[in-house]
């Protein structure tokens, strides 16, 4: 039974970011100076065995793809991320929008870091926050489970999420994180 329920949710609750939150971002990009076609919004009030994450066309709002995402340990070892914070060591995740950094090869494979761009996320380069693949955020992981693993502090996405993803990432998008 909780198997079956776990596949129907996202039939269940079609989740995407609210007018407000993409209009935050256009606003950012627009007095940035910046010009991007999508952006990643990423629902941390949504519990972490639904699809939370979703990669948006800016122009129309549209998502394009949507999927699971991983949060800190330090915000809350179940489903929910309850707790949000910036502080090195708190191995949460926070909140914010972010910009995509530079590209490399690290301890999860390949990683991309995120730049914070706002106060409640500014250590975000010195605490390694980054967007990377791991096994406990797979669907199979999920289902045994009933929710994702929890990083450090990163918004991690299964492997093919982050293959998907990818492309996007390349171009340096934003990413925007809230509750």
């Amino acid at each position: 039974m909780k198997l079956l329920f776990l596949l129907l949710i996202p039939l269940l609750i079609s989740g995407s970011p609210d007018a407000s939150k993409i209009d935050k971002v256009n606003k950012y990009l627009e007095a940035s100076k910046e010009k991007a076609e999508h952006a990643i919004f990423i629902d941390m009030s949504i519990p972490s065995n639904e699809k939370r994450l979703f990669l948006v066309q800016l122009d129309n709002k549209n998502v394009i793809y949507s999927t699971y995402v991983a949060h800190g340990k330090g915000s809350g070892r179940g489903s929910k991320a309850t707790h949000f914070s910036d502080d090195p060591g708190s191995y949460c995740t926070a909140l914010g929008i972010y910009k995509v950094g530079k590209n490399y090869t690290g301890k999860h494979g390949d990683s991309f870091e995120l730049i914070g761009l706002e106060k409640s996320n500014a250590n975000a380069l010195k605490r390694a926050i980054v967007i990377h693949p791991a096994w406990y955020v797979a669907e199979d992981f999920i289902l045994k489970q009933g929710r994702c693993g929890n990083s450090w502090g990163c918004p991690a996405v299964s492997d093919e999420a982050f293959k998907k993803l990818r492309p996007y990432f390349l171009k340096k998008i934003i990413v925007y994180i809230y509750n």
